[in-house]
């Protein structure tokens, strides 16, 4: 959870596995700047370290935990904690400053030794830049990385398969939850997940139970690589 959060955080989901590690790790040392930069400023400062550490572990804690129950994870998932990660980044590069009150003192009298915590941030942040830039590379040129390309036509094409169908009869059946399909497919069919629970082989025949009880007619089904979800084609 941490080698894949941190690397993310860093330098995007296109690094190659094989380079995660230290993206993460160089991730991991710019937040232990920041820490070790809040902890020497006070107490204000030690409360705002204490704010963005809550803020960044909550949504980090939260996912993993609820992944363990329902392998679906994908690291989109947690951009609600980026925001924290780069707020603790530029507290780690940013040169010292007046507190907001403007009678207070420079940042450089209340932390001693303060360019010894900058000048080490700016050089790990300007090595997380130089990994950015291929990854954004990927990111942009491969086409295993762009979320619309398939999504769109895949919509385009359950609307032609369900045309001339009744709607009320017909079920999209997905093999995998993944919510993509939704966002694209704003179409008036229902759908239901097969198998509802990973590997589910017996809740998925109570589901085509109740839909044929239901008087479903027909049941189209997108396909898509799932081994952590439907391993034995269930669906």
């Amino acid at each position: 959870m941490l080698l894949r959060s941190l690397s993310v955080f860093a330098a995007g989901e296109t690094v190659p596995a094989n380079l995660r590690a230290i993206f993460a790790l160089l991730g991991g040392a710019l937040l232990a700047v920041a820490a070790a930069r809040l902890l020497a400023g006070g107490p204000p400062s030690r409360r705002a370290l204490g704010l963005l550490a809550a803020y960044l572990l909550t949504p980090l804690l939260a996912t993993w935990a609820s992944a363990l129950q329902r392998p679906v994870f994908n690291e989109r998932y947690l951009i609600a904690a980026l925001p924290p990660f780069c707020l603790l980044v530029a507290t780690a590069v940013c040169p010292p400053a007046r507190a907001y009150h403007p009678d207070s003192p420079p940042l450089s009298k209340r932390m001693p030794g303060h360019l010894s915590f900058v000048l080490p941030a700016i050089a790990l942040a300007a090595l997380v830049l130089v990994g950015i830039c291929p990854a954004l590379s990927r990111y942009y040129g491969l086409g295993s990385y762009n979320k619309t390309l398939g999504w769109r036509e895949l919509a385009g094409s359950l609307d032609t398969l369900a045309a001339h169908m009744p709607a009320g009869k017909v079920r999209i059946a997905q093999n995998f939850p993944d919510p993509t399909l939704w966002y694209y497919y704003a179409g008036p069919l229902q759908h239901v997940v097969l198998p509802p629970a990973a590997h589910d082989r017996e809740s998925s025949a109570k589901e085509v139970a109740n839909m044929v009880k239901s008087g479903i007619d027909w049941v189209i089904i997108p396909l898509q690589p799932a081994p952590g979800w439907d391993d034995n084609s269930i669906a």
